[in-house]
């Protein structure tokens, strides 16, 4: 459901013609990601979750294989703006880090999405450390607890779905 309203927005970001347009849909984007749950919807989503990015990232992977294939089509002819990757970061990071893409059979372009991700990571990370704000702690604590510092393996060797350089990326943020 949250998944199908962030889609919606990404296809209007995609027809909109006017540049001032487009950033002000993904400016509130955003905006809505990292606000806070009230108590009517955490009825919904769950009381464990602060901010509607987070519910969203956490339940990515029980979203429909059509949704999350027609998210990564729409995040694809959108990455030249450049709050794309904060909207890409907030929804996927625990998908992308700690899982394999949904139809993601090229390592060129699964680099591609964790790079794009991460840039999106640092950038949600460094607008709080400026903001004074703690919007996006939750994605930081998925990355010290989940990616920097887990000791979940897997068989290749790393943690979650990502290769050693991009650990020590994360690690860096």
């Amino acid at each position: 459901m949250l998944a199908a309203e962030v889609l919606r927005r990404l296809r209007m970001v995609r027809v909109v013609d006017d540049p001032e347009d487009r950033d002000n849909i993904l400016r509130h984007l955003i905006a809505d990601l990292a606000g806070e749950i009230g108590e009517a919807a955490a009825m919904n989503l769950g009381k464990q979750y602060s901010r509607f990015y987070e519910a969203i990232a956490a339940n990515m992977v029980n979203e429909s294989a059509d949704i999350k294939k027609s998210l990564f089509a729409e995040f694809g002819q959108l990455w030249v703006h450049p709050k794309v990757s904060l909207v890409f970061a907030a929804i996927f990071y625990r998908e992308v880090l700690l899982y394999h893409d949904p139809g993601v059979d090229d390592s060129q372009r699964r680099s591609k999405h964790v790079s794009v991700c991460l840039t999106g990571i640092r950038h949600l990370l460094w607008s709080d450390l400026h903001s004074s704000s703690r919007r996006f702690r939750g994605m930081y604590i998925f990355l010290r607890d989940e990616v920097v510092f887990s000791t979940s393996i897997s068989v290749d060797g790393h943690v979650g779905a990502i290769s050693d350089r991009f650990q020590v990326e994360c690690a860096r943020l």
